[in-house]
């Protein structure tokens, strides 16, 4: 597409938002009006491409017909990517309205507390027990003439075609000049119609793809570290950085980090991850607390409120998340409970070392498909056998390992399984418990353990290249 009409396109898009948020000042968001509103803009945007196109022809449209017709698979191709991503979004409208009980009882609940407390007022205020950044850009979107549950949805919505963005980047750098145009559809397809990811953000109206799209850029830029040099670790780890300051459950991809320092220590490459980038960590999360340092919070309120989430549910071993303790969860009582939960914490750590070892013995390469893989790992052990686990506190991994199908068909069957057996936790919370039996408890932790297993045995296969010593991916 060349430059002047990309920027006439832009200027469209740009109009039509400012008439549409403009419109949507006088009145309130529905599914007709966006599907209306998509429908115009993706019409007129084509016809606005069309005619470019058959003007830079000589305005014969006779023969621009006869010529692009010609490249029908280019046609059909523009066609499919417009389509995937115009079915995606409107699945998401559908659910904006759906309502759960974390949505109405928390939530919606602190939009309207914004609305009526003011910006300045609520930054400052104790109000929600998430973390500041997050916190900072719901209370201003809570401006937004929507209902307060629709703008609970907005950021995950957008977050979900940004994860798609990022898969679409990993896709063609791990295959470099063999990225086909089929293989993009497919990796777009996937993401964005992924049922965990619809589910998660517009019927849970849950913020988890926001910081998964944002450890996903991490390890898309910590991937190419090698060819483009120690500036993107910098890059890598403020997404990592980034990602923590939104949710708490984004530090179980922190091993990955370290794993890669270690890795570059062990050999004379010199770019990769130093320890004192770590300091990103708390400069980040304190800059995205500025504007509540600003509005009154005290610096204690700021720093604790992850302290404050890990002691809300630790008088349970599994919150629908179903794994290790799902199998021994009728031999408890309060007089061993806190013995299997200590027990459940030990066990998580000494397996995720076990496997860092075995990786970091057996030279496990790092280009973008293993810190993917590896990732995932990670993700996947903790959340099996630490206590107290959300159904959703494993939505990076879920997500990353649809990706790896994409890049790899060996990983099709453990994806499918994966986001099987996370559906049916997902179904339990919001239908309020009526498909609780649908596939039982003890049967998914018992899937689980053994996806888990053939991950793990497939990351430690010895690789043909050292660590860091060959190139990272097939395009270097």
């Amino acid at each position: 597409m060349k430059k002047g009409t990309l920027t006439r396109i832009v200027a469209f898009l740009i109009c039509m938002l400012t008439v549409f948020f403009t419109v949507l000042i006088r009145g309130t968001m529905t599914g007709k009006r966006v599907m209306l509103f998509i429908s115009v803009t993706l019409i007129v945007s084509a016809l606005l491409f069309f005619l470019d196109r058959w003007s830079d022809k000589g305005a014969d449209i006779k023969g621009f017909l006869c010529r692009e017709l010609k490249n029908k698979a280019k046609i059909i191709d523009i066609i499919a990517f417009a389509l995937i991503v115009a079915m995606a979004l409107i699945i998401r409208m559908f659910f904006l309205d759906f309502e759960t009980e974390d949505g109405m009882a928390y939530f919606a609940l602190w939009v309207n507390k914004f609305r009526e407390l003011g910006i300045k007022t609520s930054l400052g205020a104790n109000i929600t027990d998430y973390s500041p950044l997050y916190t900072t850009v719901l209370t201003i979107l809570s401006l937004l003439p929507m209902k307060a549950l629709t703008i609970v949805k907005i950021v995950p919505i957008v977050c979900d075609f940004v994860i798609g963005l990022v898969a679409l980047l990993i896709y063609r750098f791990y295959k470099g000049d063999e990225a086909t145009i089929t293989g993009k559809v497919i990796i777009i397809f996937v993401t964005l119609l992924n049922p965990i990811s619809v589910l998660n953000s517009a019927a849970w109206g849950q913020s988890d793809s926001a910081y998964a799209c944002l450890l996903l850029l991490g390890l898309y830029y910590l991937s190419k570290v090698e060819k483009e040099g120690d500036k993107l670790s910098d890059v890598s780890v403020i997404m990592f950085a980034l990602a923590i300051s939104i949710k708490l459950q984004a530090v179980f991809t922190l091993p990955v980090l370290l794993y890669f320092y270690m890795a570059k220590k062990r050999t004379a490459y010199s770019k990769g991850v130093k320890l004192s980038q770590f300091i990103w960590f708390p400069i980040v999360y304190f800059v995205s607390a500025i504007p509540m340092f600003l509005c009154g919070k005290t610096l204690k309120d700021i720093f604790s409120v992850y302290a404050q989430q890990t002691g809300e549910y630790n008088d349970t071993l599994t919150m629908r998340y179903y794994n290790f303790f799902t199998l021994i969860g009728d031999r408890l009582n309060e007089s061993n409970f806190g013995g299997y939960f200590y027990y459940g914490m030990i066990m998580a750590v000494a397996v995720l070392f076990l496997i860092y070892y075995l990786s970091f013995r057996k030279e496990v390469t790092l280009d973008v498909s293993n810190l993917l893989l590896l990732s995932v790992v990670t993700v996947l052990t903790l959340n099996y056998f630490l206590p107290s686990m959300h159904e959703r506190y494993a939505y990076v991994a879920e997500v990353a390992i649809v990706i790896l199908a994409c890049l790899n068909k060996k990983y099709v069957i453990p994806s499918i399984l994966t986001v099987v057996c996370t559906l049916s936790a997902y179904a339990d919370y919001l239908t309020m418990g009526e498909l609780r039996a649908v596939i039982p408890a003890y049967l998914v932790a018992i899937i689980r353990l053994f996806v888990l297993a053939y991950l793990i045995f497939d990351l430690i296969k010895k690789d043909k290249e050292p660590i860091l010593e060959g190139p990272v991916c097939a395009n270097s």
